[in-house]
Order: C-alpha cells, then structure tokens, then sequence
C-alpha cells in the first residue's frame, strides 16, 4: 500500500485495521468489520474499513497472498532437528535444544517484521538469518548449519554470508516505538496530512463541489441532447427547445 502512497495519504492506523480485516477474509477467519470497530471503541470505524478494503485490494493488484519467513523457519526448524541428531546429543537434549531454537528464531522473527529486511530480502533467507543467530546466541556451530543448509540448496554460505549479516544489524536497530514516541508520531501526521484525501480540508471540499458541478453539467448536457434528439424534426419542439436554453444562457448572463 505505501509503495505507492505515503503515510500521509492514508492513516496508518486505518491501513492496519483494514489489513486486518482483509486477512481475516483471505485466511478463512472471518473478523468482521462490526467487531473491529467495537474493539476499538470506534463506531465510525466500520464504514471506514468497508470504505478502504477495495482500495487496498486494487493497490495490491489483488495479489492478497503474503510470503513471510515463518514458513521457511518450520522448514528449518526441522532441519535442525535432523542436523542435531548427528551430534553426540541425547535424545533429550535434542528435543530441549531445537525446542529453545524454534522459540528463539521465531521471536527473533517476529522482531525482524519491525525492520526493512522483509522488504530487501526473500523469506527463506530473513528465516535463515534468524535461525544462525538463535544458533550464535546458544552457542552452538552457527557457521556449520548454514553451510549445510546452503550445500543442500545448491549454494554456498559464502554468497549470501554478507546478507545475513546485514539482516542481524537491521534486527539490532528495530525496536517498538515508545508511546510518547508513538503519539508525537501521529501528532505530526495529522498536521501533515494530505490535504487531497481529507475531507476536513477547504481543499478537498473545493474540489468536490468542483466535480458534482462538472457532474451536474454533464447530465444538463445530455439532457439537452436528449430533448433535442427527441424533437428533431419537430418545428415545434426545436422552438421550444431552442427557447428553453436561451432563457437558461440569459439567466446565467444575469
């Protein structure tokens, strides 16, 4: 959505919300727009939501199916598994160890959401990056999974050695925004909106007031044609007709 918009076309929050909804309805777990709004404590909200859930869908040319890196990070998860049980752990220790790693990789993933590594690098290797550093951080061989992981692939740990790195310092700088930081935010968004899609502004009621004018000529106009068309042929229609759109010319003059 703001690929192609910036924040200040559309409330983030609206976004989200409506998102919300939007995915509820493509995963099959039907939110409706009522209760989001009720949530919320908004009642406004629901038309809202309904109002921006086309648009949504058109700016993600319908494509509502999302690749994020926990599919890929199940995928490892077992991998790890297999790749653990040719150590010299026990079985116990083998299911605490992949246990602790799949709850560290899928947490470290969830940080990860908050930065631009979804959007600079494919799933498989945001979900990969995460997994070495849930490694690293057990110290167990990081280095070895992921050459292994790359070798079964078809590819080498070394080609995409600087990417997991860059990734590792993007999770570092994502962080949850405080509240005061949050509400400073949103502050400066209000003040900054667009004035072309806030129906509060002078600017946007000037120009709708300027299309239901041009609509109301346009449907003059055909009108007009209509008349005309039905008294062609008509001396006595077309005098009455050419009469009627002189007086309206004369009062517009006035």
């Amino acid at each position: 959505m703001y690929l192609k918009y910036s924040v200040m076309d559309h409330s983030p929050r609206l976004i989200m919300l409506t998102s919300l909804y939007l995915a509820g309805k493509t995963e099959e777990s039907y939110i409706s727009a009522e209760r989001i709004a009720e949530v919320m404590g908004e009642p406004t909200l629901e038309k809202a939501i309904l109002k921006f859930e086309t648009q949504i869908i058109q700016d993600l040319d319908f494509q509502l199916i999302v690749f994020n890196p926990y599919r890929s990070l199940e995928g490892f998860c077992i991998f790890l598994r297999d790749w653990l049980e040719e150590t010299s752990y026990d079985s116990e220790k083998i299911d605490q160890l992949s246990g602790r790693m799949k709850t560290e990789a899928y947490q470290l993933a969830d940080r990860l959401l908050l930065s631009d590594a979804v959007f600079l690098y494919p799933p498989s290797q945001c979900a990969l990056a995460m997994m070495r550093l849930a490694l690293q951080r057990e110290g167990l061989d990081a280095a070895g999974f992921v050459e292994r992981t790359c070798k079964q692939a078809g590819g080498s740990a070394v080609d995409i050695d600087a990417h997991l790195n860059h990734m590792q310092n993007l999770l570092l700088d994502a962080k949850v925004p405080s509240e005061d930081r949050l509400k400073k935010i949103d502050l400066k968004l209000k003040r900054c909106r667009n004035p072309l899609f806030d129906k509060t502004s002078e600017v946007y009621k000037k120009i709708k007031q300027e299309e239901e004018m041009r609509k109301a000529e346009r449907k003059r106009k055909k009108h007009l044609e209509r008349t005309n068309n039905n008294n062609a042929g008509n001396p006595v229609g077309q005098q009455v007709a050419g009469s009627t759109e002189g007086k309206r010319r004369r009062s517009s003059m006035d």
